[in-house]
Formats: structure tokens, sequence, C-alpha cells
């Protein structure tokens, strides 16, 4: 059953699930996932971006 509501979700939301590879074979994923967040956030969001709307924010993250 919850496979039937995940598969309704992703359809709905249009999401193209993409999921690690198990085991040895996607032992790399994780870290590199978190490594491009964090630098993401180093370069964009420190420090705190001073905008005064959310619009001026997604532009500046554009930029």
């Amino acid at each position: 059953m919850a496979t039937d509501r995940w598969t309704a979700f992703r359809s709905r939301a249009r999401l193209d699930a993409f999921y690690c590879q198990p085991g040895i074979d996607g032992a790399h994923e994780k870290g590199g996932v978190e490594g491009e967040v964090g630098r993401f956030r180093r370069n964009h969001l420190v420090p705190v971006p001073d905008v005064t709307t959310l619009a001026e924010l997604n532009a500046r993250i554009d930029e």
C-alpha cells in the first residue's frame, strides 16, 4: 500500500525519483551530495544574505 501511495505522489508531483546504489557501489554518493550542499551553503548563504523579499533572495541565488 505504501508503494502505491509513493507512486501516486511521484506521479502527481512529477518527481523523477533517483535512488542511490546500495552497498559499496553507492558508498560515495551520499558524501558527494552532502559535499555539494555544503559548497552551495558556503558560497551563497554564508553570511546570511540581507534581503527584504524572497524574490530578491532568489535573484541573488540565480546570480
